[in-house]
């Protein structure tokens, strides 16, 4: 047990790792536009969990009823479709450091959101939390303080990256009844479905000819290595993290992700670090870590 434990801690930080390489290969590709660039991502994440499911044995199709279906797929429209296009959106405008920080409002949205909908206890590690990854968020706010971005980039990335994690948030409230009977790869697999049928319905509604849905050539590395670190591997690491280790646990090591996106935004993108958005980051991260170390594991 001890090992499996052990084990699981080191998933959940890889998948931590993951996830920030995902983030500095998707920077990269800023010159391909965000519903364009989440369309392949997600058609490239279908193929992979498609081909992983039969590897797993498990079924394409799967028991489910009209309302599982229904909530799947909803949850994928939310949170894969919409938020993972502001969540582009967001990153072209703040750049990866900016982003992770933002990134921070996930944990106290999932949370609100399960009082709010799924009867889950508002503690004093939550209102205590939630209280600090604002903090964060004011800290480095300041465009003042900003010799990267202009005032106009600031806000419009702080409103679309807000929005992103309430999308996410959304989604993923949505589908946690879900995952208590069904099998978590099976329900990854017919996100990415709708999240990618929601991008070329989106595409289309906009008139954008078919022709026009691709990326350039060269911008098909970062966003490929970005969907297969981040959308694929991170994904699978999570889950098996969350297997192997409690949930509380697991939740916290991901968090990190804001930290080795602070660093290696600096090391790759040539970010810098200032004192301002390292303060930040400990206290969104300080934040997080209160309210999923407060909240009732599962």
């Amino acid at each position: 047990m001890m090992g499996q434990d052990l084990a699981g801690k080191l998933l959940s930080t890889l998948s931590a790792l993951l996830w920030t390489g995902a983030i500095i290969s998707f920077k990269r590709a800023e010159h391909t536009p965000p519903v364009q660039l989440n369309l392949v991502k997600n058609v490239v994440a279908v193929g992979l969990f498609g081909l992983t499911l039969p590897i797993a044995g498990v079924s394409w199709i799967g028991p489910a009823d009209l309302r599982t279906w229904g909530i799947t797929i909803a949850s994928g429209v939310i949170g894969l479709g919409l938020g993972d296009v502001l969540f582009f959106a967001a990153l072209n405008r703040l750049g990866a450091g900016l982003s992770a920080i933002v990134e921070s409002l996930y944990s106290p949205f999932v949370f609100v959101l399960s009082v709010a909908f799924l009867g889950e206890p508002a503690t004093a590690s939550l209102i205590f939390g939630t209280v600090l990854v604002v903090t964060g968020l004011i800290v480095v706010a300041d465009p003042s303080k900003s010799k990267t971005i202009t005032r106009a980039q600031m806000v419009a990335g702080m409103i679309l990256g807000t929005l992103s994690m309430l999308s996410m948030a959304v989604g993923v409230v949505m589908i946690k009844p879900v995952l208590a009977g069904h099998n978590v790869l099976w329900v990854i697999f017919w996100r990415a479905v709708a999240g990618g049928v929601m991008m070329a319905v989106w595409l289309v509604a906009r008139g954008t000819h078919p022709q026009k849905w691709s990326i350039r050539r060269d911008q098909w590395v970062p966003v490929l290595s970005g969907t297969v670190l981040g959308t694929y591997l991170a994904t699978c690491a999570w889950l098996y993290g969350m297997k192997y280790t409690t949930a509380t646990a697991a939740a916290i090591l991901n968090q990190l992700s804001t930290f080795f996106t602070l660093i290696l935004a600096a090391v790759w993108l040539s970010e810098p670090i200032t004192k301002r958005k390292a303060l930040a980051a400990a206290v969104a991260f300080c934040g997080g870590a209160i309210i999923l170390a407060g909240s009732p594991t599962p």
